[in-house]
């Protein structure tokens, strides 16, 4: 049986929606190229990166309203987990998640809205452009090797360390 994900028309979404979800992505968002790995010979051969938008909070009704907006999928983190070897009790938190060309059609709508993490979303929207179904003759070295220095642009933006605008 196929999953079918539920992915409304985008183009029925409004500006201001388009602002809220640019600002949300801005505060509790991530833009990153994430790597899959495939083991099986009937899923193809090696890894492949992909964009991945994710919005983390632990109030339920902002991922229901992104998940019925934009679409994508919705995962509950419970809050109990060991950390440093002991026990943890945080609030649960859900992950709203849109990933491939659907994510990078969404930064690009996004793109006006942006304070903070537009050069991230730029990144992740030339990645997805070098995206295309290559076949058994797989994908060419120059276009990997694109891929490669993106990916790295876009780790040098998400790491941690030194902040950019305070230099602190």
């Amino acid at each position: 049986m196929k999953r079918v994900l539920y992915q409304p028309d985008l183009d029925l979404v409004s500006q201001i929606d388009w602002a809220r979800l640019a600002a949300y992505i801005d505060g509790e968002g991530n833009i990153d190229i994430a790597d899959q790995v495939h083991k099986a010979p009937f899923e193809g051969k090696g890894r492949y990166g992909y964009v991945r938008v994710t919005v983390t909070n632990t109030d339920p009704r902002l991922s229901e309203w992104l998940y019925k907006t934009f679409g994508g999928s919705v995962q509950m983190r419970s809050g109990t987990r060991l950390f440093k070897g002991k026990t943890q009790n945080w609030k649960d938190c859900f992950n709203w998640v849109l990933c491939n060309h659907r994510g990078a059609q969404m930064l690009q709508r996004c793109l006006p809205y942006f304070i903070i993490k537009r050069e991230q979303a730029e990144l992740a929207i030339s990645f997805q452009r070098t995206v295309v179904r290559s076949g058994r003759r797989g994908t060419p070295q120059d276009v990997l090797e694109k891929r490669a220095v993106i990916k790295s642009q876009l780790r040098v933006l998400t790491s941690r360390g030194q902040s950019v605008a305070t230099g602190s």
